[in-house]
């Protein structure tokens, strides 16, 4: 035992778990969607297995559903198609060059709308099921499965920031969860003033798959930051007061040395290991995280890692959704159907099989249909590792960034930002100045040339 969180690094980061926009120069082209694509042509019996595609590092760990699937759907017949190296840039190679002989591909966010416009991937507003898993989706992860209000994706798994904390170093100096900035700010520098931890916040202030970006959102939309952009895409996160006194939290946290003094430069894999092993007493991610700093197989502080509201005027958080697809060349969209139900949706018998086993019992990640949150395996489960009330509301009150992340500037401005947000953490840069060079870019890339 090595006092992480987990192993997490590049397996789950480039896989199912992390990613956070990860895939440069992928993102979506922008503009209007204009008219749905065609269709693919009329539906004939497949006569080769059906395909779900997937990286490399994580495809395998589905074999037990494609299995299940094989079980459940017989004559039908699925297998995997994987990639070994970069996933959404290989994908997008094949899907260019025309040889696709899949059905069913993923993708983390920013890549929807491009695929669509691209005539990669289909619809599937029209089938039977559609409106009752949106009538069973939190309002917003629709806004991640559709465009123009038409479904094209199922999820795969939705990504939430949580707020987890060390009961036991705060039961050292009497505090309670936090629910306000300034009052975590206050119980940090009790414990490191009584000697409880050097360094109390261990907050994903990496580069690494631009991550201090998805904090920021986090903690903006918790301050009651409004939309980030406007709908012209226009960066007003440049003017918001939340987003200034987000800004000035971080570099008065960084200044007072209550986080690592190295915190800018540690991976995504070693900011967990610093929780996981009793090295902070606060931690902001993904509920996965939490799942794993309560096993005691991987982690030092099993059994006092908790979870509680995101601190702040609204306890907002940002939300994210990783997709499943249908290919529009699939040979049989009944058949891909099923298969894309399956793994998004609901199988055969009306049950979400693989969203609920594979998402939220195997792994511990969210989803985004709000019946699964009140599923007693569900709820049994995860208050074997976390207050399940907490990560339902939490998830309840969640944003996301909006339709920005389909433009095709998007990743090098979550790129370059994060640049911006380190350098206001540090002092290199005022907080305002930090904002401004943020907006700076994103002006540039609206104002035509």
């Amino acid at each position: 035992m090595d006092g992480t969180s987990s192993t997490y690094t590049r397996r789950e980061a480039l896989g199912l778990l992390a990613r956070a926009g990860a895939g440069a120069g992928l993102l979506a082209a922008s503009g209007a969607l204009g008219a749905l694509p065609a269709l693919a042509a009329p539906a004939r019996t497949i006569d080769r297995p059906l395909r779900v595609h997937h990286d490399a590092a994580i495809g395998p760990f589905l074999q037990p559903y494609i299995d299940k699937f094989n079980e459940l759907y017989a004559p039908l017949k699925a297998e995997g198609s994987y990639v070994p190296q970069d996933y959404h840039a290989v994908t997008e190679t094949q899907f260019l060059g025309g040889s696709v002989d899949y059905d069913v591909p993923f993708a983390d966010p920013g890549h929807t709308k491009k695929w669509f416009k691209a005539g990669w991937i289909q619809s599937i507003d029209d089938f039977p099921g559609i409106a009752d898993l949106k009538a069973d989706s939190i309002d917003a992860a629709l806004t991640e499965i559709q465009l123009d209000g038409k479904v094209v994706a199922l999820p795969y798994y939705v990504g939430t920031e949580h707020f987890f904390y060390n009961s036991e170093m705060l039961d050292k100096v009497g505090a309670k969860p936090p629910e306000d900035w300034g009052t975590f700010i206050d119980v940090c520098m009790a414990l490191k003033s009584k000697g409880v931890v050097d360094y109390p916040f261990s907050p994903y202030w990496t580069r690494d798959f631009t991550l201090i970006w998805y904090q920021f959102q986090a903690h903006a939309w918790a301050e009651g930051a409004q939309a980030l952009f406007d709908d012209k895409f226009n960066p007003v996160f440049e003017t918001d007061p939340a987003c200034l006194a987000v800004m000035n939290t971080w570099h008065q946290l960084f200044a007072e040395q209550l986080v690592p003094p190295d915190i800018l430069a540690t991976s995504y894999g070693n900011t967990g290991q610093i929780f996981g092993a009793g090295r902070s007493a606060f931690i902001v991610r993904y509920q996965l995280e939490l799942k794993n700093f309560n096993d005691a197989t991987k982690s030092l502080i099993a059994g006092k890692a908790k979870n509680a509201l995101l601190p702040g005027k609204t306890h907002t958080t940002n939300l994210w959704v990783s997709d499943w697809f249908m290919t529009a060349s699939t040979p049989d969209r009944d058949a891909a159907w099923q298969l894309l139900s399956f793994l998004g949706g609901k199988d055969k018998d009306g049950e979400y099989y693989t969203p609920k086993k594979l998402i939220g019992l195997d792994y511990g990640l969210g989803f985004c249909y709000k019946s699964l949150f009140n599923d007693p395996d569900i709820v049994k489960s995860w208050g074997q590792w976390s207050d399940p009330d907490i990560i339902k509301a939490q998830t309840a009150n969640s944003k996301t960034v909006g339709p920005v992340i389909n433009e095709t500037w998007y990743t090098e401005f979550t790129e370059k930002f994060s640049v911006s947000l380190q350098k206001g953490v540090s002092g290199e840069l005022p907080p305002d100045a930090a904002l401004k060079e943020g907006a700076d870019f994103v002006r540039s890339k609206l104002t035509p040339s």
